[in-house]
């Protein structure tokens, strides 16, 4: 069994310590996920994750005349991303790393990355969230927190 990893911002410095030497006044506790990013860096709670989103639209074609188009159109999108930022919290019994757009079960990015896909009358959609980087924490790098959308 792995022992329980905390942290603790006392407004200076960042004080990594277990269950059984808490240190006397800690506040702003956070706790290892069990989870490393893409570099390996543990994951705690409060960490600030920078990762990328892609999203693929497969239009159905009308005969087989647009199939090569199709695929031109996918392969196009195919090399578009963009960069997303969310933090670590957790939320109903589970690690998520949380924005106004995606909610992302962190014990998902353990294969390192993610991928959906959606069928509806026109078109499938295929979404990827790749490439999960710790890039700082809430509490040492505040300025991260604009980024989070």
């Amino acid at each position: 069994m792995d022992v329980l990893i905390f942290r603790s911002w006392d407004g200076k410095k960042m004080s990594y310590f277990n269950l059984f030497n808490v240190p006397e006044g800690a506040r702003n506790i956070m706790v290892f996920t069990n989870v490393y990013d893409q570099c390996g860096r543990k994951i705690f709670e409060g960490d600030v994750i920078r990762y990328k989103y892609m999203c693929v639209i497969k239009r159905w074609w009308k005969d087989t005349s647009e199939a090569e188009i199709i695929e031109r159109e996918v392969e196009e999108q195919s090399k578009k991303y963009t960069t997303r930022y969310g933090i670590v919290q957790f939320r109903n019994g589970a690690f998520v790393i949380r924005n106004s757009l995606d909610l992302i079960l962190l014990h998902e990015i353990t294969s390192r990355e993610i991928v959906k896909q959606s069928r509806n009358t026109i078109a499938d959609c295929i979404e990827r969230w790749y490439d999960f980087e710790v890039v700082g924490n809430i509490y040492e790098n505040p300025e991260l927190v604009e980024k989070v959308v």
